[in-house]
């Protein structure tokens, strides 16, 4: 094993972009995915109002603003990102994959959580981040296993694009097949509110879905929820349909994978047997979401009601739904076995990391050399 800096492995990169010659996409903090090293989706470079960082094909984008969410993604093209957001470019010696894996890295993670400064929008520096130590493989070994973690990560990627087309399809029949008199969600499914569960009730290893965990694009939910048990929280079953009431000009819309707890702000929508599809391609709608923004109350944090969501038709009436039901409830299990199977990928993911990089210990720390300058 050899032990190195993260500025041994990386470099940060501070190029800006000029408004009005900034290119490409544009990734803020809220397009990457928690926990999953991807990104959910992007913006427009030409609908920024601050001046933003380039980037090209290969950098790292690590979340500097609450680190505790855990968002790192490899750009697979070139692009302009959020200052919240540091550029991190793999240095000659060092490939992207083992990069990705050591910024990744649960124990980088933590520390970058332990050195953020600031209690309501804490945020770490690279001058901080930088001195972190990681021990990685031998030199003669790091091509074979860079590879590999990028064979991963691209698996991964792949799923992902299938389980988002998924959702389309599944949305786009829906919308196609829509009827004026169908009948309310409150009619078709289990709109779950009322007074949350004492902390007390919340198992260690039990997953906790916030509207940080919901994605914005697609329907998959990541298993390993960013919500910790501070104030009570509501049940949740696998294949429960959450969606945010906190800003729904998000759309953050999931399908719960794992038996767990959801926070105050997501709604829990548990459709009755045979309306499963119909209420997951309703609720993705933006014929359905766009009303949800008119209602939404509030300046800063806008928000709708429960009262709003079980007064929300369903797109489909009982007999578009007879002729469909079984296309679109193959939709919705086939997104529910993919997600099982993407979470196998992760797992296979985060142990080949967790074998192969290792913090540093306060011994490995006195055999480091001295790190290159930043570039």
């Amino acid at each position: 094993m050899t032990v190195l800096r993260l500025d041994q492995l990386v470099q940060r990169v501070q190029d800006r972009a000029p408004l009005e010659r900034a290119q490409g996409p544009f990734v803020g903090l809220e397009h990457i995915v928690p926990g999953q090293l991807r990104l959910a989706h992007v913006g427009e470079a030409g609908s920024q109002r601050s001046v933003p960082y380039r980037f090209q094909k290969g950098d790292l984008l690590f979340g500097a603003l609450r680190p505790g969410l855990r968002k790192v993604v490899l750009a697979r093209e070139a692009g302009v990102c959020s200052t919240e957001l540091l550029v991190l470019r793999p240095r000659d010696d060092a490939g992207a994959g083992l990069a990705l894996a050591a910024l990744a890295h649960p124990a980088t993670l933590l520390a970058a959580q332990r050195l953020a400064t600031g209690t309501r929008m804490p945020r770490v520096r690279w001058s901080a981040l930088r001195a972190l130590k990681v021990r990685l493989p031998p030199p003669t070994e790091r091509q074979r296993i860079d590879r590999l973690l990028l064979l991963l990560h691209a698996r991964l990627e792949i799923l992902h694009r299938q389980q988002a087309l998924r959702a389309e399809l599944l949305t786009a029949m829906t919308e196609a097949h829509r009827c004026s008199d169908a009948p309310p969600l409150a009619d078709i499914a289990d709109i779950i509110g009322g007074r949350p569960s004492p902390v007390s009730q919340i198992g260690s290893g039990d997953p906790i879905y916030g509207v940080a965990d919901l994605p914005a694009e697609g329907l998959e939910i990541d298993r390993y929820a960013s919500e910790r048990p501070q104030t009570g929280r509501r049940r949740v079953r696998r294949g429960d349909i959450l969606v945010s009431l906190l800003r729904p000009k998000l759309r953050k819309v999931g399908l719960c994978p794992l038996d767990g707890w959801v926070s105050a702000e997501v709604a829990v929508v548990r459709p009755r047997p045979g309306w499963l599809g119909a209420v997951l391609g309703t609720v993705r709608s933006r014929m359905t979401q766009e009303p949800w923004i008119q209602q939404a109350t509030g300046a800063r944090m806008p928000r709708f009601s429960l009262r709003q969501l079980r007064a929300t038709p369903c797109l489909l009436d009982h007999g578009a739904r007879a002729t469909l039901r079984h296309s679109l409830d193959t939709i919705a299990q086939s997104i529910l076995q993919a997600g099982d199977h993407g979470r196998c990928l992760r797992r296979a993911r985060e142990e080949a990391i967790g074998r192969l990089i290792h913090p540093a210990t306060e011994r490995d720390s006195r055999c480091v050399g001295q790190a290159d300058p930043i570039g």
